[in-house]
């Protein structure tokens, strides 16, 4: 269960690193693939976010993972959820915008998901932002979730929330045709949550 931990080193995306991606395999999911093998340096350049890297022994990318600074919009949450996330807010600190920090791409390489890394990568991800990147604030942790049981259910199991009780109402939000597949889904964490 401690595979990252005992492995592995935590290491920011740099040039000399990124030559290791090139073979991250991420094969079920081939955008996010893409992203890490041939986008994460070009995001990191462009200042848009940050990828940090699980490497063994070997020089193999374990898991990755993007963030970027972000907010929370909670005039725009269906009035459930913003009640939601105000409730655990003292009252003279809430408002209708909050920090937030998106969590633009997470991934673990095809050659390691049976060493069930997943919950291991997500708690070190929590507690990562809420202890040592506290120089960029954010009470929430944001996800665009691929819109897929396995992924829903691991986001849940690592306290994310829907903002949108259905796929219908986000689907309305989001301006896109009743037809067509909700291909993400919009999830948040209150990170205060996670450490007090």
């Amino acid at each position: 269960m401690d595979y990252l931990s005992n492995n592995c080193t935590f290491q920011l995306l740099t040039k000399d690193l990124s030559a290791s991606l090139a073979d991250f395999s991420c094969e079920k999911e081939p955008e996010i693939q893409k992203f890490f093998r041939q986008e994460a340096l070009d995001y990191a350049q462009a200042r848009m976010g940050s990828t940090y890297c699980f490497v063994n022994a070997d020089r193999r990318v374990v898991a990755a993972f993007c963030v970027a600074c972000a907010s929370v919009s909670t005039d725009e949450m269906p009035k459930s959820m913003r009640n939601k996330v105000n409730r655990n807010i003292p009252y003279i600190k809430q408002r209708e915008t909050y920090p937030a920090i998106l969590l633009a791409q997470i991934a673990i390489d095809d050659r390691f998901v049976n060493m069930h890394v997943g919950d291991e990568l997500m708690g070190f991800i929590k507690y990562w932002i809420t202890r040592y990147a506290s120089q960029i604030a954010g009470r929430f942790l944001v996800v665009d979730a691929i819109n897929n049981a396995k992924v829903i259910d691991y986001y849940q199991r690592n306290s994310f929330r829907m903002v949108f009780a259905s796929e219908e109402e986000e689907k309305e939000f989001c301006e896109i045709d009743a037809q067509q597949p909700l291909k993400t889904r919009f999830m948040i964490a209150d990170l205060k949550l996670n450490t007090d």
